[in-house]
């Protein structure tokens, strides 16, 4: 891959858990799709950080690179959804606490099974 030239520079040095995230996140809101984000960070969780918001929110993580204590990040915006951009609403997003999601009902019981376990007996 060849340099990136980012479109935004977000520096967080000196910022701990969970600014650096927060503000990535409010920065890359006001970007568009395709763009880059250049995010500065001294947290030393923030590799773990940022890889893991840039992945369950879709974005890509196009580097990352540690240098005398400074953590680089580029982040490139994602794309638009092809059904958001058609007017269709988003999916929902699955429940980030299990406590929150409602209880699956149990499959009704085979036939000739009353125990329902799954195997029919004779």
């Amino acid at each position: 891959m060849g340099e990136v030239t980012p479109d935004v520079v977000l520096d967080v040095r000196g910022l701990e858990c969970p600014i650096p995230v927060l503000r990535t996140s409010e920065t890359l809101k006001g970007m568009n799709p395709g763009e880059v984000l250049e995010v500065l960070a001294t947290d030393p969780v923030a590799p773990v950080d940022i890889g893991a918001f840039a992945w369950r929110t879709g974005h890509r993580l196009l580097l990352t690179e540690t240098r005398d204590g400074m953590f680089r990040f580029l982040i490139q915006h994602r794309k638009v959804d092809p059904r958001t951009a058609a007017g269709e609403p988003e999916a929902p997003r699955p429940s980030a606490s299990p406590n929150r999601s409602e209880p699956k009902a149990a499959p009704p019981p085979a036939e000739g099974n009353p125990i329902g376990d799954g195997h029919v007996r004779p």
